[in-house]
Formats: structure tokens, C-alpha cells, sequence
């Protein structure tokens, strides 16, 4: 369901991506910023307003903790770790720091592929399609990944997606030297970071149970933040040191193998929480 979930995103980014760069090839980047604006005008806002209710109660639905008493009570039969209890655990900050670290390997990829596409001879053009195919892959891999952890092991997901997406980095780093490992680099993008957004929030489930999923997923979303917030900025000044993108890239693809072997410690059976 949270692969089906994050098609929208994925689609969406494979089409806006490579179209905003013919607009700002064309017309230039205000033209750009308009487009995104006009979209939201015309497409989010009326969704919201059409789709969005005020309460459950106008489906037909009641929400479960109407009142304050059942909503303790809700909370106090779900089963597994509070919250405060477990952050005074080290497998807590080994989740969110991996967390962080794979966000911090997406973005830079996001963020900074099409001008070093562009500095190794390819057009703008053909870097922004690189992009448009990483995010729009990136749909059919969030529902293979989702697929896989509920049909099979969740560690095993945990570990592979981890390794395959720092695979795509150290391809990355070689496409001067090999061009078809452009492919290669998408083809890991799309089954390697659902890393970020599949199996971070899954790992919540499966260490701490549900009893404050709420507050655990709130800090999971801070710490990918967190990882998004820096990455361009660390990665350009990489560049800025170095004159070149790929000993960032070798960076990032090992950062990205340590977060498979937090990750494999995070999951180990001894670890996982238990009704």
C-alpha cells in the first residue's frame, strides 16, 4: 500500500522534471517557477478542496479516539514501545541516522545529475531525462520493495535496497569512462531508494510496533529532512574542493554500504519487537 502510495510523487516527477527543463530551455526559469505555480493553481488546490473533508463523519465514518478516554484507551491496547522508553535505546538513533544518511545520498543524486551530466558532454536535455527516468522508476520500485517485505524478509529489503542504491553511485562515478553505465545508475536509483521512503518508515513497524508510531514516524520525517537539507550543499562543496563530482559520489555509495550494515544490525532478529 505505501508503494502504491508513493506512485503519485514518482510519476509526477518523471513527467514535471523533464518538461520543466524544455520550458526553461525555452522561455527560461521564471517560466519555470509560473508552470509549478500554475499547476498547483489549477490541478492540487481544487483536489484538495474536492477531496478533502472536515471530519471522517462526512464519509459515513467515525474515527477511532472520538473522545479523550477511548483515545487512551486506543493507544494503551495498541501493542509495542513507547516511545519514551525507547529512545533511550542506541537502535533508535542507528534507525534515524541511517535514515538521514539515505536521504543524503538521494537528494545529491537529485540535485546535482543533470549539471554533471552536462559537464561530462551530455545536453541538458539528456540530463534532465536521466532524472525524469530515476524518479519515474522509482514508482515501479516502491511497489516491488513493499511487495518483498511483506511477502519475504524485511532485513533482507533493508540490507539489498541499501547496497543496489549505493551501486548506482559508484555507476555513476564511472559514466565518463563508460557511458551505458547511465543505466546502470537509473536502473539501481529506481529499486535502491526505496531505501528512503519504503523501508524507513517500515522500520518503525517492525522494531517498535505501533503503540507511538505517530511520534516515531514524526522523527523519522525530521531526520530525512535533515538529510535532504544538506546534501547539496556538502556535495557542492566536493565539487568546489575537488574540481570534480566523483569523489562525492564514491563518498555517498559508501555511506550508503554503511547504512546497509547499520541497518542489518537494526534488523536482526534479537532486535525486532514482538507481540
Amino acid at each position: 500500500a505505501l508503494g502504491i502510495a508513493l506512485l503519485g510523487p514518482s510519476l509526477g516527477g518523471m513527467v514535471m522534471i523533464y518538461v520543466l527543463n524544455l520550458i526553461v530551455q525555452s522561455s527560461g526559469w521564471r517560466a519555470g517557477y509560473f508552470t509549478i505555480a500554475g499547476c498547483l493553481l489549477i490541478v492540487c488546490v481544487p483536489a484538495i478542496l474536492g477531496l478533502c473533508v472536515w471530519s471522517p463523519a462526512n464519509k459515513g465514518l467515525r474515527r477511532i479516539g472520538e473522545d479523550e478516554e477511548e483515545l487512551k484507551q486506543a493507544v494503551a491496547d495498541k501493542p509495542g514501545i513507547a516511545f519514551k522508553e525507547a529512545i533511550r535505546k542506541p537502535l533508535v538513533w542507528v534507525m534515524l541516522f541511517a535514515t538521514s544518511f539515505t536521504t543524503f545520498a538521494s537528494a545529491a543524486i537529485l540535485q546535482h545529475t543533470q549539471t554533471y551530466m552536462v559537464f561530462n558532454g551530455y545536453t541538458a536535455d539528456f540530463g534532465a531525462f536521466v532524472v525524469s527516468l530515476c524518479t519515474g522508476l522509482l514508482a515501479v520500485g516502491c511497489i516491488l520493495v513493499g511487495w518483498y517485505c511483506d511477502r519475504f524478509s524485511f532485513q533482507t529489503a533493508a540490507v539489498a535496497t541499501a547496497i543496489i542504491f549505493a551501486m548506482c553511485f559508484f555507476a555513476q562515478a564511472f559514466i565518463p569512462q563508460a557511458g551505458w553505465l547511465v543505466w546502470v545508475t537509473i536502473i539501481c536509483y529506481g529499486i535502491g531508494c526505496p531505501a528512503v521512503n519504503v523501508i524507513s518508515p517500515l522500520m518503525v513497524n517492525h522494531l517498535f510496533g505501533e503503540k507511538d508510531l505517530a511520534t516515531f514516524i514524526g522523527y523519522v520525517n525530521i531526520f530525512i529532512g535533515l538529510g535532504g537539507a544538506f546534501s547539496a550543499v556538502v556535495v557542492g562543496i566536493i565539487y568546489d574542493s575537488s574540481g570534480s563530482y566523483v569523489p562525492a559520489w564514491l563518498m555517498l555509495g559508501c555511506v550508503l554500504l554503511l547504512v546497509a550494515l547499520l541497518r542489518g544490525i537494526a534488523t536482526k532478529k534479537n532486535n525486532l519487537f514482538h507481540v
